[in-house]
């Protein structure tokens, strides 16, 4: 596994079949890592920031930050993840950081506009006090 600022970046080096789940979708032409001499693209930083401004904007479900390997079996399918034997779940914290963000700036607007709903003006007033 290599993270680069492009993105995370799986090397297959053994013949087992190492095959995961994703939160961006793989270049065009390469599937799910099945080429043990390739470099697989597992993440795309860009692909990321793009999901992380629609939901800022538009809100819907929050983009994913996790990635999950499976190695031996077939995956993602029906099957639930704890009933794989190997699995691996990689979190990464850059992406995490960035989702709490915006998270907590979607919090802040949901109470800016509900403060707004109930003003008689349909506005929110927000005093600002200095801290000496």
């Amino acid at each position: 596994m290599l993270a680069l600022h492009p993105g995370l970046f799986i090397h297959r080096l053994c013949r087992a079949r190492g095959l995961l789940e994703a939160w961006s979708p793989p270049p065009t032409g390469q599937t799910n890592c099945d080429r043990q001499e390739e470099l697989c693209a597992a993440v795309d930083r860009k692909h990321f920031s793009q999901e992380l401004v629609v939901y800022r904007e538009m809100g819907g479900q929050p983009p994913q930050f996790k990635v999950t390997l499976c190695f031996g079996e077939e995956f993602p399918d029906n099957d639930p993840v704890t009933d794989k034997l190997i699995t691996v779940q990689v979190e990464l914290p850059w992406a995490r950081q960035q989702l709490e963000e915006v998270m907590s700036f979607r919090e802040s607007m949901a109470l800016i506009q509900e403060l707004a709903s109930e003003s008689p003006l349909r506005e929110a007033a927000l005093d600002f006090y200095g801290i000496s």
